[in-house]
């Protein structure tokens, strides 16, 4: 699981951003404890088989097998599923929280600060049964325009921005959280659940900034 899910990160830096694509997050805890972390990718099966034609698409899902490089507590399980034109790869981690907030510190479960790009996602124990989640991207500006750029460099700027825009209309990235106690978050809130999301098209029009919720909760 290590493998495919910090490939995210890179996918984030990528020119063209892997094509259209959508990423889902979602973090469940019961009040005995257990976490189970699901992260879904979802990419249209014509892009990805083009790109694993040209051999940029890496590795789009890990095998059932491989070594996911978290605690031995953990369970993980892998689901390849076509859904009209799109494969879903879907990977499950369960464990005690405790180890969760272990995984997510060491980069096991999700990518790392050194991806430049990568959400950067955090779980810290405050105590008591209480736990702070944090999620944080902040959008790279891998291209940047000074004023010394020419006219037709600037052009073929901003004509790819658009190519990419439209790439990118009607996907997104998100995340959410289920606990038995929300204590205060800053993003929307249905009943135990948290949800933010991240159109990608922030990717062209929002470079340099920073996106990204807390939730505190507890068991």
């Amino acid at each position: 699981m290590r493998a495919r899910i910090g490939l995210i990160g890179s996918l984030l830096t990528l020119p063209f951003l892997a094509g259209c694509f959508d990423m889902s997050q979602d973090l469940t805890i019961t009040s005995n404890g257990t976490s189970t972390m699901v992260v879904t990718l979802a990419m249209a099966t014509d892009m990805l088989g083009m790109m694993e034609a040209e051999g940029d698409g890496g590795e789009f899902c890990p095998a059932e097998d491989e070594d996911s490089g978290l605690p031995d507590s953990f369970t993980t399980e892998v689901e390849v599923i076509t859904e009209g034109d799109n494969t879903i790869c879907r990977m499950t981690a369960t464990g005690p929280i405790a180890d969760m907030a272990a995984a997510l510190a060491s980069g096991e479960l999700m990518p790392g600060d050194d991806d430049e790009g990568a959400p950067t996602v955090t779980l810290v124990d405050e105590g008591g049964g209480v736990y702070l989640y944090s999620v944080s991207i902040t959008i790279p500006d891998s291209d940047p325009v000074g004023e010394d750029v020419s006219e037709e460099e600037r052009a073929m700027n901003e004509q790819m921005q658009a190519m990419m825009r439209g790439m990118f209309e009607g996907h997104t990235m998100s995340w959410s959280v289920t606990a038995p106690r929300i204590i205060d978050t800053d993003a929307e809130r249905d009943g135990n659940t948290i949800r933010y999301s991240i159109p990608l098209t922030a990717m062209v029009d929002n470079v340099g900034e920073t996106f990204g919720f807390m939730v505190r909760f507890g068991l």
